[in-house]
């Protein structure tokens, strides 16, 4: 497997921490063990979105909305019409 644990997880850290409120994975290749981070951002839903630049690709994000002061936790994942073919 081919996935950049330590980089995923800081950035997984940062979002539960406060740092950011979003990652976003990718698939660096076909193989469906080689995830990377793509991306990651403190500046909401509309900044992850604009992350997607494939929509072509599959994507997978961690998403964290503060709702009344208390943190909400949300997994995305992107997935294309052409990658159910």
């Amino acid at each position: 497997m081919v996935l950049n644990s330590e980089i995923i997880v800081s950035a997984y850290d940062g979002v539960v921490n406060h740092e950011f409120n979003w990652l976003l994975l990718h698939y660096a290749s076909e193989s469906p063990d080689d995830l990377e981070l793509y991306s990651y951002g403190s500046e909401g839903l509309e900044q992850l979105k604009d992350n997607i630049y494939d929509l072509e690709q599959i994507f997978v994000a961690f998403y964290r909305q503060e709702v009344d002061g208390n943190p909400g936790y949300i997994l995305i994942a992107y997935i294309p019409p052409s990658a159910l073919d």
